[in-house]
């Protein structure tokens, strides 16, 4: 998956992050702490919940990305916004809340394939049963052909922490069955762990790769500086 652009607002706590477009390979967030870095990440990670049926209150987006076929596709849409005083305090509660879609639009390859609105619902022009408001078009229509690949791919959004993937991959080490197998390069870049521990693995059991991945890295970083 390549996001091509996306647009994030979070009309509850008044912020949203502007048109930002994403380089065609590969793309470093530099910036000073409180830049937004982190912001813009874990933006990208809750497009993946609301993609399984997880609501945000005042959250409204726009994501235009490729997948790895290179079909592309536009989602956008955008929940109710309730006032903080409307909502329960309690944090517990709070999380369990539920927001109602107030619309929502996919798009593949420029043509326009579902639209949705507080009410209704258009699969192809052709109107749908009422389905729950809170879960998005991505959640509700995953095992439709045109939608299946938008949620494959959304679905392998990762947003993971560094010291999170020692963990992960010590965890992995240690759990191991036979301590002495070693792992091709295919085994790490297919399995389900995150990107930092992928590399651990690489360093580990390739690491005449991982250090042509190092020396790339080295260049971007000398050109940004």
């Amino acid at each position: 998956m390549k996001i091509k652009r996306i647009e994030y607002q979070d009309q509850e706590y008044e912020w949203k992050i502007e048109s930002l477009e994403f380089l065609p390979n590969l793309t470093l967030l530099v910036g000073g702490s409180g830049a937004g870095k982190t912001q813009i990440l874990q933006s990208i990670f809750k497009l993946k919940e609301i993609a399984n049926g997880e609501s945000f209150n005042g959250v409204k987006w726009d994501i235009y990305f490729l997948t790895e076929n290179n079909v592309s596709y536009r989602w956008k849409g955008e929940f109710e916004t309730k006032k903080t005083d409307e909502l329960f305090l309690d944090q517990i509660i709070r999380e369990e809340h539920e927001f109602d879609i107030v619309e929502e639009f996919i798009y593949r390859d420029d043509q326009k394939i579902i639209e949705r609105n507080s009410q209704r619902i258009f699969f192809k022009n052709e109107k749908m049963p009422k389905l729950p408001p809170s879960q998005s078009i991505v959640e509700l229509f995953e095992q439709e052909e045109d939608i299946a690949p938008a949620k494959e791919n959304l679905d392998k959004i990762i947003f993971s922490k560094p010291y999170k993937a020692v963990e992960e991959a010590n965890f992995v080490f240690f759990s191991r069955s036979q301590p002495d197998e070693n792992y091709s390069l295919d085994d790490i870049q297919n399995s389900d762990l995150s990107v930092p521990a992928k590399l651990l693995f690489v360093h580990r059991y390739s690491p005449e790769i991982f250090q042509k991945i190092k020396n790339i890295f080295m260049i971007l970083l000398k050109k940004i500086r």
